[in-house]
């Protein structure tokens, strides 16, 4: 019996779940929302829909292994990205049919479309974040006219893109699977703590949102390059090396409880920081007001 590569199968979906949930391409509908209570139903929908999706992969892939048999999937692609089309072709019947045919090429179109509505929606939320974010709030200070937004906004999604086409012809021949469950590992690690502490949680500060957003994403990022994924074996990104010291491949164990405890280390600390602020002003004042009574008299 081999061994599996992957023995935290509990934890990594939940780590999908969370991280494809809070990923920006998700998160930015929130942005229409017109008040907390209607942000939650929307956070609760998008969780749902992940949630479904996720158990409709395992469904799926657990198919996929029992009818077309994992020794097949892995000699057609290391990493079992075409087990879906491959179950298309043992369903639909005899190999050329009529079925087999029109199966196939309806999961195909779907797998093209979800994969050119993904990018398509992760490059409108990098040209929005860079358009709304950087340009008009940190370069400008809010004075821009939102034509000029909307342009600037254009012209960056054509070069979000571009250098997107462009990294990917250059990595077309490495395994960059890491870099999706990076994204997913951050997206739950640092977005997911920081929507739940400002959706539930009333003593939520800045410093806590910036502690939370830094350290779970750190975490995620330096657990990831020194994790299996990227080197230590056969189907790293860097198999001939090996420095890795984290046993796993995906960092949602440790680095999604780092990202809720950073929150919440930095919001007690900062309420002890106001707290004690307020007693220093208060002695300050109790004693101005001691001095002026005492000259006073």
């Amino acid at each position: 019996m081999t061994r599996p590569t992957e023995r935290h199968i509990p934890h990594s979906q939940i780590t999908v779940v969370l991280g494809v949930a809070c990923l920006p391409h998700i998160t930015m509908r929130l942005y229409s929302a017109q008040d907390v209570p209607a942000v939650r139903r929307s956070m609760s929908w998008a969780v749902r829909t992940v949630t479904t999706f996720c158990l409709l992969v395992i469904v799926m892939g657990t198919g996929a292994a029992a009818l077309v048999g994992s020794r097949y999937i892995t000699a057609a692609d290391p990493q079992g990205r075409t087990s879906v089309l491959m179950l298309s072709q043992v369903l639909g019947g005899t190999p050329a049919s009529a079925g087999t045919t029109i199966l196939f090429s309806a999961i195909a179109g779907m797998v093209f479309i979800t994969l050119l509505s993904s990018v398509a929606g992760m490059t409108l939320a990098a040209a929005s974040s860079l358009a709304h974010d950087l340009f008009a709030h940190a370069a400008q200070r809010g004075q821009v006219e939102p034509r000029t937004e909307m342009t600037v906004a254009a012209w960056t999604s054509v070069a979000v893109g571009t250098v997107a086409i462009g990294l990917s012809t250059l990595v077309q021949d490495w395994d960059v699977g890491v870099l999706t469950t990076l994204a997913v590992c951050i997206g739950a690690s640092a977005v997911a703590p920081a929507l739940t502490y400002s959706l539930f949680w009333r003593g939520f500060t800045r410093s806590g949102l910036l502690a939370t957003l830094y350290g779970g994403a750190a975490c995620a990022l330096v657990l990831m390059v020194f994790s299996k994924a990227v080197s230590g074996t056969p189907s790293a990104v860097f198999p001939n090396a090996d420095f890795h010291w984290f046993p796993m491949q995906s960092t949602g164990l440790v680095s999604i409880p780092f990202g809720y405890l950073a929150g919440w280390l930095g919001s007690r600390l900062d309420h002890r920081r106001r707290a004690a602020d307020s007693r220093e002003s208060r002695q300050l004042y109790e004693e101005s007001e001691a001095r002026l009574l005492a000259a006073a008299e």
